[in-house]
């Protein structure tokens, strides 16, 4: 789901939609080509959740926040996301590279080879592509996610649903709900880690948002539904 979604986001014209993508990539790679550049989540993931659910369980307490729809749930999630992005960035720049890199030029063997690669030719700054446009997506993205699983969890008890089906299901909609919420800053973000950067001329932020908008506002939303998807399940 990521690795299409990611190269629908692309600028690559190929990338139409998912169906197109996903074609495309099996007759390329076959379906080990949807694991490409899964080395990196697998590892950052792993710290960052670990990160983003400490951060979030120490700032909830510091803010005196209660179960259910609390607006101060939100504000300790917008907190965690300085925290995410350190790692996260770094994840983004190298899986974005991978899996574009799959539908292109073919160049890097590993996720500690494109590290290595992008590391010896533009410096370590290079990780950090993107820095500001992904810190301000996490903090949208872990703010609106913990103020809806609170307000769900409690709902979804209150509502006799067993413990077992209503905190899944409180994770899923709001995951699915705040990757929505903070899709186009995704997409915007994908725009600036997914350019070559070997190229004399690369885009920041602002200007990849006025060259999506150039195709209209649903530029900002191509990809989100394998994103929806992914975030729910």
């Amino acid at each position: 789901m990521q690795t299409d979604k990611q190269s629908a986001q692309s600028s690559n014209p190929r990338s139409s939609s998912i169906l197109t993508t996903g074609r495309k990539i099996i007759s390329t790679e076959g379906w080990r080509g949807f694991y490409r550049g899964v080395g990196a989540p697998l590892i950052s993931l792993s710290l960052l959740n670990t990160i983003n659910f400490a951060s979030y369980a120490k700032l909830r307490k510091l803010v005196n926040a209660e179960y259910g729809w609390d607006w101060r749930n939100a504000a300790a999630g917008v907190m965690v996301g300085p925290f995410a992005s350190t790692i996260s960035t770094i994840e983004h720049v190298v899986k974005t590279q991978m899996q574009l890199d799959n539908v292109m030029d073919k160049k890097y063997r590993s996720s500690g080879h494109c590290i290595s690669l992008l590391v010896k030719s533009h410096g370590p700054t290079v990780l950090y592509t993107g820095h500001i446009t992904n810190t301000v997506r996490e903090s949208l993205f872990l703010g609106s996610y913990f103020f809806a699983y609170e307000g769900l969890k409690v709902l979804f008890l209150n509502s006799n649903f067993q413990g077992g089906v209503a905190i899944p299901m409180a994770g899923g909609i709001a995951g699915a709900s705040a990757w929505f919420i903070s899709f186009p800053l995704d997409c915007i973000k994908a725009g600036v880690q997914g350019q070559a950067f070997d190229s004399k001329k690369k885009m920041n932020g602002i200007e990849v948002t006025k060259q999506i908008l150039k195709k209209g506002v649903r530029g900002l939303y191509r990809g989100v539904t394998p994103s929806i998807i992914r975030a729910f399940l």
